[in-house]
């Protein structure tokens, strides 16, 4: 996910999650045909064939593959021989497969963010049961201190053992997890306050992370959007909520 208002790519001060946790949550890689760009994100699985993530991960983007596998491929979908990747849809085909939330304008803010994507998969998932999205409003008037769960395969960062102690990203190879507690609440955007000196949890998203899910009792919440923290330590991060009448108008057609 983002790290200084920007889009952010494993969890930070996280943990790997065993091989039957968050099974639903999967890495995304987009391409771009026009720019020859790439770029991965997170998404979690929400119907047989729909996942939803962030409309900044599917802005721009002509295909879409995914893997559901607890450790992410580390090649590209589209190299020759590439193993472990599904094709999950494309928009230069008859049928169109990833969406955009139209209201979204490519600002990171409080109000207002319609960070939303859905990507319709041209073939179901299966052995995969799809996360539970919550009702609406089902974060209204949850005290400060409340404990989320993020998920996601960004990277994190590291000292060196030697040398310059200035912390490395690291890839996010594995599907990973922190809790993390709430700082404020908008009407739009649910934020989460990240210090890994926090006992309570305190972890964060990272670049990569983009997209995926906030979890509360179980129930999906809102999806990764921005973070303000340097090399994804403390601060704050931004979240697109989900139990919203405004951002159910936009993915509440898809899941049905």
């Amino acid at each position: 996910m983002a790290t200084l208002p920007t889009q952010a790519s494993a969890i930070q001060d996280g943990q790997v999650a065993d091989s039957d946790e968050f099974t639903n949550v999967g890495v995304l890689y987009f391409i771009d045909a026009d720019t020859d760009s790439r770029w991965r994100c997170t998404g979690t699985l929400v119907a047989p064939d729909v996942i939803i993530t962030a409309a900044h991960c599917t802005e721009d983007a002509d295909s879409v593959y995914y893997s559901f596998s607890a450790s992410r491929p580390t090649s590209r979908p589209d190299a020759s021989g590439a193993t472990g990747w599904t094709l999950g849809g494309s928009n230069l085909d008859a049928e169109q497969s990833i969406f955009t939330d139209p209201d979204w304008d490519g600002d990171l803010q409080i109000q207002g963010l319609d960070d939303i994507g859905v990507i319709v998969l041209d073939t179901s998932v299966t052995g995969v049961e799809p996360a539970t999205i919550a009702p609406l409003g089902t974060l209204d008037g949850l005290p400060r201190g409340t404990l989320f769960t993020l998920v996601g395969f960004g990277i994190h960062y590291e000292k060196p053992t030697d040398g310059p102690r200035k912390p490395m990203p690291v890839a996010g190879l594995e599907r990973s997890w922190t809790t993390s507690p709430l700082s404020n609440l908008t009407r739009d955007t649910l934020m989460l306050a990240a210090s890994p000196d926090d006992k309570r949890g305190g972890g964060t998203i990272c670049s990569g992370d983009s997209g995926g899910p906030v979890f509360y009792e179980g129930l999906l919440v809102a999806v990764t959007s921005w973070g303000t923290s340097i090399f994804c330590r403390s601060g704050q991060g931004g979240f697109q909520r989900l139990d919203t009448e405004d951002a159910y108008e936009f993915y509440g057609p898809f899941v049905s």
